[in-house]
């Protein structure tokens, strides 16, 4: 299959919560890694990109980067921020508001931005907060019906978003016991899919659970070997990839088990799907650490690093820009340098000292041509 055809599936939603309707692949990918071909065997270039260090910029982790027009957000979820750049790292401003305030926020548990808009998911206050993105500046609050973890746009004006339950988890509110929603802009649920039943959760949380291209939205939820992508210009059409990972898949009835999850040798999608034109980068989970992979679509290859040295590498990436390029945020410079002195491709004196206490973006360019 050359293009991902995306296909309507009707998720039958059950009367009875115990009969959650079984989830089908459109398409299953064999995890079966090529060992006679590497990522680098896929990559065109690399380049860096400085990020301006100002103190207003300063965060400890980096939990969720998007890229929209010509800016770039990295929020830190633990300090409740989120980082603004331009493409040519120029810091732009932080958005910070922490607070009771009407136009602050009490909790920023995921973020998203479309032309106009950052919006912020505060779930202590039930709201969405939205704020300028040239300046982010407060611009609305709307009132959500539900608790989620993480949002993305659609093309209408409406968005998506994603909720899982956790064990000894508990609501103010209740709300449709559904994995996914879909609101129009002034959120009132057009669509819920995924539902699960009581009692039902997850082992383990994530960061962000959406992933996205121009016209579509990639869905993962945790501890999972699906994924889904889904017109952002129609809703009513999802996509459904299995990943057969084969005996070391993680049975069904064990996946509730957070021990065994973090300690035994199974494999998992432990990040949403990246997807970038002709390939998808996953995050997958083996035995006691996760794992770069590339599918390429074209020649149905699944590719990972190589075990000899580190050129041309590529650590999970952390989004995809509007360029077609995947993007990797060195965190700090010990990272930068342990790759180096394996064979990664080395920056300009000028980074290499900006990453003692900076950030700096690298960006893989990817062959578009089959080789």
């Amino acid at each position: 299959m050359n293009k991902l055809y995306i296909v309507f599936i009707l998720i039958l939603l059950a009367s009875c919560k115990d009969e959650i309707p079984p989830i089908k692949a459109d398409q299953t990918i064999p995890f079966t890694p090529d060992s006679q071909t590497t990522i680098s065997s896929f990559v065109d270039s690399v380049c860096y990109l400085k990020l301006e260090n100002v103190e207003d910029a300063f965060i400890s982790h980096i939990d969720k980067v998007i890229f929209q027009g010509d800016k770039i957000f990295i929020g830190d979820l633990r300090v409740h921020k989120v980082v603004v750049y331009d493409t040519n790292g120029i810091f732009q401003y932080a958005l910070d508001k922490k607070g009771r305030g009407p136009e602050e926020y009490l909790d920023l548990k995921s973020f998203t931005a479309d032309s106009s808009y950052i919006y912020i998911i505060d779930n202590f206050k039930g709201s969405l907060q939205a704020y300028d993105i040239a300046n982010g500046k407060f611009a609305f609050s709307r009132k959500m019906p539900f608790v989620a973890w993480d949002l993305a746009p659609l093309k209408n004006g409406g968005f998506a978003f994603c909720f899982s339950s956790f064990i000894g988890g508990k609501l103010r509110h209740e709300q449709p016991n559904y994995r996914l929603f879909f609101t129009d802009k002034e959120l009132k649920i057009t669509h819920k899919l995924f539902p699960y039943a009581e009692g039902d959760y997850d082992a383990l949380g994530k960061d962000y659970y959406f992933s996205a291209t121009e016209n579509y939205l990639v869905y993962n939820w945790s501890v999972s070997d699906y994924f889904f992508l889904i017109d952002r210009n129609n809703v009513d059409s999802v996509y459904s990839v299995q990943m057969d990972f084969g005996k070391h898949k993680i049975p069904d009835h064990l996946k509730r088990n957070k021990e065994i999850v973090n300690n035994e040798r199974y494999n998992y999608l432990y990040s949403t799907p990246i997807l970038n034109g002709n390939y998808i980068a996953f995050d997958i989970s083996e035995e006691d650490y996760y794992t770069c992979y590339l599918y390429n679509r074209s020649t149905r290859q699944m590719v990972g690093n190589s075990m000899d040295d580190s050129f041309n590498c590529m650590p999970f990436p952390d989004a995809c820009d509007e360029k077609g390029r995947y993007v990797y945020i060195f965190r700090n410079k010990a990272t930068y340098d342990d790759l180096v002195s394996d064979g990664f491709l080395p920056a300009t004196d000028d980074i290499e000292q900006h990453l003692e206490d900076g950030l700096a973006l690298v960006y893989y360019t990817m062959k578009s041509t089959l080789i």
